[in-house]
């Protein structure tokens, strides 16, 4: 839940995005900015959108920069 209110207030430019906000930050700011484009192509595409479908898509950047997180397999939600 935290993951989509925190995507949408990214989104919507709400939280500036110098604000640090919880624990240990797993992504970069150009990561994080990779899934708000994600969200915002789907969301103009009128296609579904949900947690696992972010969720997925935070494993795909992370995966593809070949990054070791602390989410089991890179999933966020995984831990």
């Amino acid at each position: 839940k935290n993951l989509l209110i925190y995507v949408h207030f990214r989104i919507h430019n709400v939280v500036p995005i110098e604000a640090k906000m919880g624990g240990k930050r797993e992504l970069t700011d150009e990561e994080e900015q990779l899934v708000v484009n994600f969200c915002q192509e789907k969301i103009a595409e009128k296609q579904p959108l949900s947690r696992v479908h972010i969720r997925q898509e935070v494993k795909r950047i992370l995966d593809s920069y070949k990054k070791k997180t602390r989410f089991k397999d890179n999933y966020p939600g995984a831990l």
